[in-house]
């Protein structure tokens, strides 16, 4: 599968044909919706799809899309979240999202 973020929605496509196999749109507890047009990130931490989009953050489970949980990071502000694992790391510079393998792992 390949997961993809976009307008407020999280998404996965089959990387066999391209088809969306599901899509999720992230909801905030908020009236206004802070996740309803906005730049999403997302990258797979173990067995969880991690989506940050304006200042929140949900784990969605990877077959479904199905939401876990949402943290909205309250003090937090509403900017772009800069994600990381052990080697891959996803960050926001200047309007144009860069992902960063560590030398270890590059093909």
């Amino acid at each position: 599968m390949i997961y993809c973020g976009t307008n407020g929605h999280v998404f996965a496509l089959d990387v066999k044909d391209g088809k969306e196999v599901w899509r999720t749109k992230l909801k905030t507890k908020f009236v206004f919706n802070a996740a309803s047009s906005g730049d999403v990130t997302v990258i797979l931490v173990n067995d969880v799809l991690i989506a940050s989009c304006n200042g929140h953050i949900w784990g969605l489970k990877p077959e479904t899309g199905q939401i876990l949980w949402h943290n909205d990071l309250p003090s937090l502000g509403n900017r772009f979240i800069t994600m990381c694992t052990s080697n891959v790391s996803i960050q926001y510079v200047h309007g144009q999202s860069s992902d960063h393998q560590t030398e270890q792992n590059r093909p």
